[in-house]
């Protein structure tokens, strides 16, 4: 049934299952809550690091959606407050994405949402680069480096260069330009891990 509480994922409300897509775990992805109460709520609870909100995401999909969907966060100061729908919630730690991680690394990076992305898919176009927690989700599952994106049909390195989710109007252009030296270290880490996706897609990645 509908509900007038808030949704995290899709940043409003009445359209679909609050009881399904706000469990604590969800929250605390959203919140940016201290390691410790994410411990805390997964020794209690540890069924919900498989459970999925209303857009079919797991919590460390959820976690590092934090460019792609409706969020909310920590507002000015220490008050808590709702974002809108074009704002991001906090980028999850590599500690954090090691936690969701860690029960069932492969599982949890290869459960889908309903679009069929993976964490590594969403990641990527969050703008989380290797080094911030994509070699975790990569090292939990391989495989995922040669999964199209169901949306773009872009696999990772393809995504990794088009995607601009880490650039806005209201970023200096010596931010846009390290932001593209980051993109590309990134696209020779993937591609070094496969370098046979050069060739296979030599006539369709573009820069």
């Amino acid at each position: 049934a509908a509900s007038s509480s808030y949704c995290g994922s899709c940043g409003s409300c009445g359209s679909c299952d609050s009881t399904q897509d706000a469990s604590m775990l969800h929250m605390a992805m959203d919140f940016n809550c201290p390691l410790d109460l994410v411990e805390s709520i997964l020794v209690k609870f540890p069924n919900l690091l498989t459970e999925k909100d209303c857009m079919g995401r797991i919590p460390l999909a959820r976690a590092v959606s934090c460019n792609t969907v409706g969020k909310s966060g920590l507002g000015s100061g220490s008050r808590l407050r709702l974002r809108s729908r074009s704002r991001s919630r906090p980028r999850p730690s590599i500690e954090l994405i090691n936690i969701l991680l860690r029960d069932n690394p492969k599982v949890a990076a290869l459960t889908t949402d309903i679009h069929g992305r993976v964490p590594f898919h969403l990641a990527i176009l969050s703008g989380i680069r290797w080094n911030m927690g994509l070699c975790e989700l990569f090292h939990a599952a391989p495989i995922a480096l040669l999964m199209d994106d169901p949306i773009t049909s872009l696999v990772p390195f393809q995504l990794t260069a088009s995607n601009t989710s880490t650039t806005s109007t209201y970023t200096p252009m010596d931010d846009v330009e390290h932001s593209k030296s980051l993109s590309l270290t990134d696209i020779f880490i993937l591609l070094s891990h496969c370098p046979s996706l050069v060739s296979k897609h030599k006539n369709t990645f573009y820069m």
